[in-house]
């Protein structure tokens, strides 16, 4: 075996001034004191806050050897510093030097790799996707790998290409905060936005925001909206890393992550919110909470970091400079299952002449300190080289900024005015009745059919008609608005308030002798309608979040049915038009005769027909015969997230074949939604029982009405009168072994 060490010729780059060292060392210092008790940072602890490796951050403070600007950007940003020109400079050479070529070492492996480094391989089409899609409005990237496999590296790229964008640019690591922060909602909230707020070099305000009425998740979204974001022109890429720090405490997880699927969502409808792009990066689903749905898990690009294939470790060995047979990288590739760091630490040693690929392959591992702390990654067991990706198919030019940005990545509700949105028969309807005095309309649907993209447009028309509205989702309530009907009417009034722009001065029409309901619909009445120049809209989306809590329910509801009542005789209430939204119809104790549910416009969504789905694929510019458009449906039905995310692989040159042949397995694009189905049903073992009982029946069947109710508003079942039957072949293939167990308990 040849071992050659590489030249690679470099301009020698930049130094910190005297003022860049300084002000980065009283940054560390403060961080010190505050964060670690008046411990100093080790080199390794640095290397983790900065993604740098020990013997970069070795030159940065020496500051004798040049580094690239973006290096030290990286250590100014993990202190919440921004690196001003006078901070740095280019070193002098001596003349003697000038001509000469510098050897530059591949870097010692550990933390991110550096922005530049030869050992940095790229993963097709994974960069280029998420490069593509932090352009475009609302962005969010979620990256999942387990730790070193490259997700702090992948990140830093996608942030240097942001900046190169113009946009600005701020990275947090959940690693950073202190215990206590992943304790309470309200302090996790407030450390963030305080990072956020330093990051942009902004005042810190956060006292005028937070109202203890309004909640930390409103407040938070309150201080964004109006304080943060305005204050940045250019768009801004928000990086969150190590978000499975807080998944130890689930009601933190859930309420967390439901905040940001709200900013998210709010980007498709609000120009402020587009500002925000967001990539959030974990290691581990093994703690996650059940309700992905209302959490950002389950939108946005989808990134798994997947050990190298063999071609990649062939690209790190050229890279080193080692002559090696197409063997002899094969043989490493599986020694080390392709693990980015093991691979990259083997080489790095055999470059240094420190060991050899002979000796790794007849040693046990366990007897390399260098792999002492990575036992549980090293197999001996073959590694699949991944499939060279097919090509990708063109697409024709649907828009002007579409034909950049390609198809719409299924997620959530379609923003307004997406070539990818199917319009219902019911939507004109809808907007006949929102225009009519008192109106109400009641939507149903199981998750992810299309509700709220069509409250969305429902809105939409009521605001072209002059109309004042106001969206709001209930699941934003927090624990203490939960609590009693009082606190959650103050709540609600307090959001609809500042959703209108105007004050909330709930104590002056709050009175404890007249009770909640009286407060808060002569709040409504006198304070809102009264002083409001045309109709107002008020949309509720997932309503059925209030079910299971008997005594709101019943006073919100009643209250709800009242007002849609009081238009019928009383002038001032006409002005009040109505749309909720819902999954279920198991509505607890709720008396449907004294709520919205049984009157007003009922909408319920169903699947695409093949006519519908036969508009999408057009929408996609492919040229289908009708028998693929029924190929595609006898797998996964009519189901709207489940025929687009078919069509949005498709035209990243996933053939359709192929896509069916995987859709049960878990390597097929289904496999994160058909997980979460299971693991809800695995900690339901009496509705998992039930499931398994349709998915095997060979006709339609009965189930207890609970379980009906539960089924459906999971979007696992249809109905056939009084029996049920799997939504789609898919539901049905994938869930009769898996949830085999259950038969035999």
């Amino acid at each position: 075996m040849q071992v050659n060490r590489p030249l690679h010729r470099r301009r020698r780059g930049v130094v910190l001034t005297s003022q860049g060292l300084e002000r980065l060392l009283a940054a560390k210092l403060s961080a010190e004191i505050a964060e670690n008790a008046g411990s100093r940072y080790t080199l390794e602890n640095l290397s983790e806050r900065t993604g740098l490796s020990v013997d970069t951050l070795v030159r940065v403070l020496k500051c004798e050897l040049g580094v690239d600007r973006e290096t030290l950007k990286s250590c100014f940003r993990a202190f919440q510093l921004t690196l001003e020109s006078e901070d740095y400079a280019r070193p002098q050479i001596p003349e003697e030097e000038t001509s000469s070529s510098q050897i530059v070492e591949p870097e010692l492996p550990g933390g991110q790799v550096s922005l530049g480094s030869i050992s940095y391989i790229e993963r097709p089409p994974i960069e280029t996707n998420c490069y593509k899609l932090i352009a475009q409005p609302g962005a969010l990237v979620r990256i999942r790998a387990p730790r070193q496999m490259g997700k702090t590296s992948l990140i830093a790229r996608i942030l240097q290409h942001a900046e190169t964008l113009g946009y600005r640019t701020l990275s947090l690591s959940f690693q950073l905060a202190h215990k206590e922060v992943f304790q309470d909602l309200d302090q996790l909230l407030r450390w963030l936005c305080i990072n956020v707020t330093l990051g942009l070099q902004l005042p810190n305000q956060l006292s005028d925001y937070w109202d203890d009425t309004l909640g930390s998740k409103l407040s938070s979204k309150i201080y964004f909206e109006q304080y943060l974001l305005p204050h940045s022109p250019q768009p801004m890429v928000l990086s969150l890393d190590e978000l499975d720090q807080i998944f130890l405490n689930p009601d933190l997880t859930i309420e967390f992550l439901g905040l940001l699927r709200t900013w998210h969502e709010a980007a498709k409808r609000r120009e402020d919110w587009k500002k925000l792009r967001l990539i959030i990066a974990y290691s581990s689903e093994v703690l996650l909470p059940t309700n992905l749905n209302q959490s950002p898990l389950n939108v946005g690009l989808s990134v798994e970091l997947k050990p190298f294939t063999t071609e990649q470790v062939q690209q790190l060995v050229q890279r080193y400079d080692l002559t090696w047979t197409p063997l002899q990288v094969e043989q490493l590739t599986t020694l080390l299952g392709g693990h980015p760091y093991l691979v990259q630490t083997a080489l790095y040693q055999i470059w240094r002449q420190e060991t050899s690929l002979e000796q790794l392959l007849q040693t046990p591992l366990n007897q390399f300190e260098i792999f002492s702390d990575y036992q549980p990654y090293l197999s001996q067991a073959p590694v699949v080289s991944a499939a060279k990706p097919p090509s990708s198919v063109l697409l024709a030019r649907l828009s002007e900024d579409q034909a950049l940005a390609g198809p719409e990545l299924p997620e959530g509700s379609v923003k307004l005015g997406s070539l990818f949105y199917v319009e219902r028969p019911i939507e004109p309807r809808c907007y006949q009745t929102i225009a009519k005095p008192g109106a109400l309309i009641r939507i149903k649907a199981p998750r992810q059919m299309g509700k709220t993209s069509l409250m969305t447009r429902i809105v939409d028309h009521a605001s072209k008609l002059g109309y004042g509205t106001v969206r709001l989702n209930l699941r934003q309530a927090e624990d203490n608005a939960l609590s009693s009907l009082d606190r959650f009417l103050r709540w609600f009034c307090a959001c609809i308030s500042q959703k209108l722009h105007r004050p909330a001065q709930l104590d002056h029409y709050w009175e404890q002798d007249r009770g909640s309901i009286f407060n808060c619909t002569t709040y409504v009445q006198d304070h809102l309608l009264e002083t409001l120049d045309s109709p107002l809209v008020l949309a509720l989306d997932e309503v059925d979040c209030v079910f299971v809590l008997p005594e709101i329910a019943q006073g919100f509801f009643s209250m709800l049915r009242l007002w849609h009542e009081e238009a019928k005789t009383i002038e001032l209430w006409e002005q009040l038009r109505l749309v909720v939204a819902h999954s279920t119809e198991d509505y607890g104790r709720l008396n449907i005769n004294q709520s919205p549910f049984n009157v007003g416009l009922p909408v319920e969504l169903g699947e695409f027909t093949a006519a519908e789905v036969g508009s999408l694929v057009s929408a996609h510019q492919l040229v289908w015969q009708p028998a693929q458009i029924e190929q595609l449906m006898a797998v996964v039905g009519g189901h709207p997230y489940l025929i687009r995310l078919a069509l949005y692989q498709i035209c990243q040159g996933l053939p359709l074949d192929q896509l069916l042949a995987e859709a049960t397995t878990n390597t097929g694009i289904y496999e994160d939604h058909l997980r979460r189905h299971w693991v809800t049903l695995n900690q339901q073992p009496q509705l998992a029982e039930a499931f398994h009982q349709v998915v095997t029946a060979m006709q339609p069947i009965r189930l207890s009405i609970t379980h009906v109710y539960k089924l459906y508003s999971m979007g696992l079942i249809t109905r056939q009168g009084d029996s049920v039957v799997p939504r789609c072949e898919l539901y049905r293939q994938y869930f009769q072994e898996r949830l085999d167990p259950y038969a035999k308990r």
